[in-house]
């Protein structure tokens, strides 16, 4: 859906301070000066619309929110600017059944009060440092997490069984991954070309990239692997104390060059682009018949990762108001279908 508008104003503007909208389920929208006035007035239930700005306020998360940003790569964000939070977002028991989506920030603490935070997505985010499953109580530990569309520089959790029953699709980890049970790994990219995971027990990885160049050296335990694909020689890890449970469809390629359209091979860069190159043998070759990583399923991962709420993607706005006394405005707002 592509929604173009021209707005006239036949009355002078004022430069406007960041708007942050709440809005009910029934449509009812308040906005709001701050982050902190927005986020207390809102109920469970409610979404909050964060404006393209840096927000320094302590973001702490215990309301069943669903929370959107204006998106992090630096291409869709041009009209909007991104949403930048300074400081780590800490995602407690009562924000179980929100999400998050569309912003960038260094850290997100899951479950760090040893509360039990459960069915949380988090998505078309990106992390520079980490997110952390925090909980050291057996019976707190997060449980249902949805993880999708990210890019994480790392993703831990505080024990090897830190967190269980949880999905990570999509995402691109810049660094390492360790101590998760019981969790699903999907169409991801491991960027990290030596030991990209460790200390994950009886979970599954299908259709994900492995691009380490190294052989696994991890302790990881009574996991299934299927359709990856691999370099050449390097093989899922397993040893006689730690089999693998199934392995069938894995694919090998000689070099890094054979993956990706374009990729320089250092770290994550958003001038890269991670669709396979035509003569990949990832092209159709996931358990779903689509590709392996973040372009395969039937819901890719969005362009720019640009968040599911619709998305000013243009505006032009003129310098001055013309002969009529009107100020031009165009806008145009595109609705993503993820």
């Amino acid at each position: 859906i592509l929604l173009m508008t021209t707005i006239s104003f036949s009355y002078p503007l004022k430069a406007q301070s960041p708007q942050f909208a709440v809005v009910k389920p029934n449509g009812t929208t308040q906005v709001f000066p701050s982050w902190t006035s927005a986020y207390n007035a809102a109920s469970n239930d409610d979404y909050i619309y964060l404006p393209g700005i840096g927000i320094t306020d302590n973001l702490i998360l215990n309301k069943r929110l669903h929370i959107f940003g204006a998106g992090h790569h630096p291409d869709s964000t041009l009209a909007t600017s991104k949403t930048v939070i300074s400081g780590p977002i800490n995602i407690q028991r009562g924000a179980s059944g929100g999400e998050l989506n569309g912003i960038s920030c260094p850290a997100i603490h899951i479950g760090n009060d040893n509360s039990k935070v459960t069915n949380f997505t988090i998505k078309s985010c990106y992390i520079s440092n980490y997110i952390y499953f925090g909980s050291s109580i057996v019976d707190s530990f997060p449980q249902y997490i949805t993880i999708t569309e990210n890019v994480i520089s790392d993703l831990q959790s505080l024990s090897s069984a830190g967190s269980i029953n949880s999905m990570f699709e999509k995402n691109i980890f810049i660094a390492q991954v360790y101590h998760f049970a019981y969790c699903v790994f999907k169409n991801n990219i491991f960027l990290l070309t030596s030991n990209p995971i460790s200390g994950i027990n009886n979970s599954t990885f299908e259709n994900n990239i492995f691009l380490l160049t190294n052989p696994f050296t991890s302790n990881c335990c009574f996991n299934s692997y299927f359709n990856n694909l691999k370099l050449t020689n390097n093989n899922f890890p397993s040893d006689q104390n730690c089999p693998i449970l199934s392995e069938n469809g894995n694919i090998s390629v000689p070099n890094i060059t054979d993956i990706f359209i374009s990729y320089a091979a250092n770290g994550f860069d958003y001038d890269d682009d991670y669709h396979l190159s035509p003569a990949c043998p990832g092209n159709n070759s996931g358990t779903d018949g689509t590709d392996v990583g973040i372009y395969g399923t039937s819901d890719p991962t969005s362009e720019g990762w640009v968040p599911s709420n619709p998305h000013i993607y243009f505006k032009d706005v003129d310098p001055s108001t013309g002969a009529d006394g009107k100020l031009h405005i165009q806008i145009g707002v595109r609705a993503n279908n993820n």
